[in-house]
């Protein structure tokens, strides 16, 4: 149900770091498909990528129609996680357009999902450019690495129908994306996001709403953790990643998923639980603020 917590166990707010998600799959354990820009993909799954304007086709119909689906996003390294989604969600059936953020856009929308993650000034602008395009019954999906999604609620002018969303990289081949209702999303508002959802093969895990969701937040925290214990030369980078891949059984190492989901994301979810706990356990590294200033792709 919305604000549940579901594990792989299918018991409510069990879940603890390593447990199964639904799928049989580990946070982030999924194959890659992510786009290069330039090409446009097909719902057969033929790596490509897109860009502002570039229609993605899926390749299943539901009830005889594809979803039609804006996603904007923001521009620079965060770009890849939008062309990722996009594919994703072409690949389970929806007809993507991928629009710029002053773009004109189109009124026959059936979702429109907006996957801005660092940059504040630009969420706000796709929330509302979303909100203002979509037909009444059409869901608006939020992304939720840092951020809430009551946050992005409050902003527009039909917060019931704002869901959040979390779908780190790598995105290719997931069959999960969790979802968490905001304060202000009414039980149609939710209904429409799980149909949404449902109709681009991917299956609503619910949690409660909160900066990063589960499987963002947690890749950060090890991740930031990893920078400290790097920083203090407890191990080098590459044992650090060695240790908790045989010692957790996680398909990847903590700095290898932050160099996936991008330093300054890692920095921005840190920043967001920080701001939302005011704890000092979520007080990011330097070595990470470090590596953002570089515009660091990897550690070392």
């Amino acid at each position: 149900m919305p604000g549940d917590v579901s594990t792989g166990d299918g018991a409510p707010g069990h879940g603890v770091p390593g447990d199964m998600l639904p799928g049989g799959m580990l946070p982030g354990d999924v194959s890659p498909g992510d786009a290069t820009p330039g090409d446009v993909v097909t719902g057969g799954g033929v790596p490509g990528g897109v860009l502002p304007g570039d229609v993605v086709t899926g390749q299943a119909a539901l009830g005889g129609k594809r979803p039609r689906v804006a996603l904007l996003g923001e521009p620079g390294r965060a770009g890849g996680l939008v062309n990722a989604i996009a594919a994703r969600l072409a690949d389970g059936g929806a007809d993507v357009l991928v629009v710029a953020p002053d773009d004109a856009l189109p009124s026959d929308l059936d979702a429109g999902v907006e996957c801005c993650v660092v940059d504040a000034t630009a969420k706000a602008a796709a929330a509302l450019a979303l909100d203002a395009a979509l037909p009444p019954a059409s869901p608006l999906v939020t992304i939720c690495h840092a951020t809430t999604a009551t946050g992005t609620a409050a902003l527009v002018s039909s917060p019931g129908r704002v869901t959040g969303f979390a779908l780190p990289p790598p995105v290719g081949d997931r069959v999960i994306v969790e979802c968490a209702c905001a304060m202000q999303t009414t039980e149609s508002g939710a209904a429409a996001a799980a149909s949404f959802w449902t109709a681009v093969g991917l299956e609503p895990a619910w949690v409660g709403d909160g900066a990063g969701l589960v499987t963002p937040r947690i890749i950060a925290c090890l991740a930031n953790e990893a920078l400290f214990a790097l920083s203090e030369s407890v191990a080098s980078a590459d044992d650090i990643d060695l240790a908790m891949r045989l010692g957790t059984r996680y398909p990847r190492g903590p700095l290898e998923w932050a160099a996936m989901l991008g330093f300054d994301q890692v920095l921005a979810i840190m920043d967001a639980l920080a701001a939302e706990h005011g704890e000092d356990r979520y007080r990011a590294a330097p070595l990470l603020r470090r590596l953002v200033a570089a515009n660091a792709d990897e550690v070392g």
